[in-house]
């Protein structure tokens, strides 16, 4: 059965994106509303990863096992309802072409589907390529969960990005500009706009928002989301591959040096070289409104940015930023131990060169 969807703004924060949820949740009729009742199963939501597709390689899906239903683990528990199902296109006999994770587990339904409507949304999984989800799943409307589409859906999913992409690139004769740079200064306008009952931008009122979601403490962790991602993710970057005994940081880093040095067969040059011509190129072009070049217009807005005045402290913003930036600078290399940087160290309170002699001594 279908129900009106709610729109739920965009946002990168899972915890905002729940709020915003169960906010939308409350407005809903009572035989309409999200059930978050703990019924005793694991509701999940994966990623299956098929490495034979050139394209569309990724899948977001969530199921609930059924009740009374036995199982070892969730990967064993997803194999057999996928491969029990009608519209099954994966091959149980080449496990080896797939990679499935379970990525979250709730106690509930809805939380399950608020969680998988959110990376919907978050990777806009309908039209990246990366993936082979035919709709963004959201947490009302028409519950498409779990459906995984046949692999023939491909080349018109293919043909259908092509399309749009050379629509985004042609250009309008009358303001000289592309469609894609068009819609992406009407996006600009749009953040500018005033509210009229707080006299903020669109732009300031979101960056408040978040500035909140960001720094509301976990109970249990006592972090921030911010922080609690950036553990998790030096966790999964100092992981070590049992295969080649070096972290996932060296692997990333050793695969995008080659990548950079690859030689393409047309122009003869590397792809560091042809993304450096590109740049370059983008920074001169010359905006019809303004007379200005891109780079022009971009340090102008990074120089007022950087000279206006910070309301909590009363400081230019570069000033803020300098004092910061040296501030933790200096306590990271003298902690370190190394204390001969080419930061100016005028406003320390003692001589680095004095506690490095001590430390020698001691």
């Amino acid at each position: 059965m279908t129900t009106k969807s709610k729109k739920i703004p965009y946002t990168k924060s899972y915890i905002k994106y729940r709020t915003l949820a169960i906010e939308a949740n409350e407005m809903l009729p009572d035989d309409k509303k999200l059930d978050f009742n703990i019924d005793g199963r694991e509701h999940y939501v994966y990623r299956v990863t098929d490495y034979t597709r050139d394209i569309n390689q990724h899948y977001y899906g969530s199921h609930t096992p059924p009740k009374d239903k036995k199982y070892n683990n969730l990967i064993e528990e997803f194999w057999n309802y996928r491969t029990s199902s009608k519209k099954n296109v994966l091959n149980e006999d080449a496990k080896e072409n797939y990679k499935v994770k379970i990525l979250k587990v709730f106690n509930n339904t809805s939380d399950k589907m608020i969680y998988e409507a959110f990376l919907h949304q978050y990777f806009d999984v309908k039209n990246n390529n990366l993936f082979w989800n035919k709709s963004n799943q959201t947490p009302f409307g028409f519950d498409t969960t779990g459906r995984i589409f046949p692999v023939n859906l491909q080349p018109k999913t293919k043909s259908s990005i092509e399309k749009r992409m050379k629509t985004l690139q042609k250009i309008n004769l009358k303001t000289g500009i592309t469609r894609a740079k068009e819609i992406g200064r009407k996006a600009a306008k749009t953040r500018k706009q005033i509210d009229p009952e707080t006299g903020l931008t669109i732009d300031q009122i979101n960056g408040m928002i978040l500035k909140v979601v960001l720094s509301t403490i976990d109970e249990e962790t006592g972090l921030t989301p911010t922080q609690m991602s950036m553990k998790k993710l030096e966790k999964t970057r100092k992981q070590i591959d049992p295969e080649t005994g070096l972290t996932i940081d060296q692997i990333r880093g050793i695969k995008s040096a080659k990548t950079r040095k690859q030689i393409d067969p047309e122009t003869g040059l590397t792809i560091d070289q042809i993304n450096g011509i590109k740049s370059s190129e983008t920074r001169k072009q010359i905006d019809p409104e303004t007379g200005l070049s891109t780079y022009q217009m971009n340090a102008m807005k990074q120089s007022k940015t950087l000279n206006s005045i910070d309301s909590e402290t009363g400081l230019r913003l570069a000033d803020k930023y300098a004092q910061k930036r040296r501030k933790y600078y200096d306590i990271y290399h003298i902690e370190s131990g190394n204390v001969e940087t080419k930061v100016s160290r005028k406003e320390l309170p003692f001589d680095p060169k004095k506690i490095q002699k001590k430390t020698i001594l001691e």
